[in-house]
């Protein structure tokens, strides 16, 4: 759990979710243990990301079943705010995660230039 100094952006966040759901569509998918495959289940950026007012850590925890592969909670607190990020270890290690966040990073940020 990192602390911000800025808000978040959650539109601008969500946006940048679902350009990366483009390119790596599984993010958004869930998971199918009984076949051993990924299952399209229409998520988007809104079913990845959620606001909440408290720090709730064990909110990280989900059924890979049952929703997306990636699990984004914001927190707002007055002045900037923390960000939890949660991916699947079913579809990324932990270098496959970073190069993720740095995705995800870049796609946020690149729309202050547009």
């Amino acid at each position: 759990l990192y602390g911000l100094d800025t808000a978040i952006d959650v539109n601008r966040l969500k946006q940048a979710v679902r350009r990366i759901a483009e390119i790596v569509p599984q993010i958004l998918y869930r998971y199918n243990d009984m076949k051993n495959v990924w299952v399209s289940a229409n998520y988007d950026g809104n079913s990845a990301g959620k606001i909440l007012s408290e720090k709730i850590v064990l909110d990280l925890v989900w059924d890979l079943r049952t929703g997306p592969q990636l699990k984004i909670n914001i927190y707002h607190q007055d002045i900037g705010g923390s960000l939890q990020t949660g991916m699947s270890h079913i579809l990324t290690d932990g270098g496959g995660f970073q190069q993720y966040l740095a995705l995800l990073c870049k796609f946020y940020n690149e729309q202050d230039s547009q």
